[in-house]
């Protein structure tokens, strides 16, 4: 499902393609960079294999899934990309207990959970940043669950189709309706029928194995007030995310 490439660059830390890396102190960056490795996913599937162990994963061009496994399966929480990290836990001294899944092929810079706590000891930069982070995971969540009490079905599609757009480049998204329907806990047919009256109404255009995001205010328009509470979180405690206007 994925496989180690290489080393990372450390010479220059505006190049990390992770925005939580890059706006770390150039030290700490250079210090992270230095024992992190590539990976890259080539599927986008419920669950990423543990081979390299409790880690520290900063999604680069990948977009990536944290829940609860049950089963076979990863009921699947919540999302993050380039613009954060996953298994943050080693920062508070705990071993990271959140599974993992793929949303969006690409790849993600890895780092075993002991380094990142010897890193932390080492760096209250990093551990304090990595606390910041947590809070916008919580804020993330709190969306996540009041939206599927209280969001109609086409907000909460519209939603995570923000987020998702909000994580990569351009206004192409690189996943299939049974893959959307896994994520949103909901039947493909019902998804498909959301995106149907989205493609309609000029918002996206789909084909197959993609979505495109073809007006970013319409979309929101839609999700309402399920999505923007947590980007904002994001904001203030860590600088500039996220995508607003109107696509292409």
């Amino acid at each position: 499902m994925y496989r180690s490439t290489d080393r990372t660059d450390r010479s220059d830390t505006a190049a990390h393609a992770n925005l939580f890396l890059a706006a770390l102190p150039r030290d700490d960056a250079r210090a992270v960079a230095a024992v992190a490795i590539r990976v890259t996913f080539a599927n986008a599937e419920p669950v990423v294999p543990e081979a390299h162990g409790p880690s520290l994963w900063l999604p680069e061009t990948a977009v990536l899934s944290f829940g609860e496994r049950i089963g076979a399966e990863l009921v699947e929480c919540g999302m993050v990309g380039r613009e954060g990290v996953l298994g943050w836990e080693p920062a508070t001294g705990i071993a990271p207990s959140s599974a993992i899944g793929v949303l969006i092929r690409g790849t993600a810079l890895s780092i075993p959970g002991e380094r990142v706590q010897a890193l932390c000891a080492e760096r209250p930069a990093l551990a304090a940043a990595l606390l910041r982070y947590r809070e916008t995971v919580i804020a993330q969540m709190r969306s996540t669950i009041a939206g599927r009490l209280h969001c109609r079905p086409e907000a909460r599609l519209a939603r995570w189709l923000c987020m998702l757009h909000d994580r990569v480049e351009g206004d192409t998204l690189d996943i299939t309706h049974l893959r959307l329907a896994e994520f949103l806990a909901s039947r493909r047919a019902g998804v498909t029928d959301s995106l149907h009256l989205l493609e309609g109404e000029r918002v996206v255009r789909c084909t197959r194995g993609k979505i495109v995001v073809r007006d970013r205010a319409a979309l929101q328009g839609v999700a309402g007030e399920c999505y923007g509470a947590a980007e904002t979180v994001h904001r203030a405690l860590l600088g500039p995310f996220g995508k607003v206007g109107i696509a292409a």
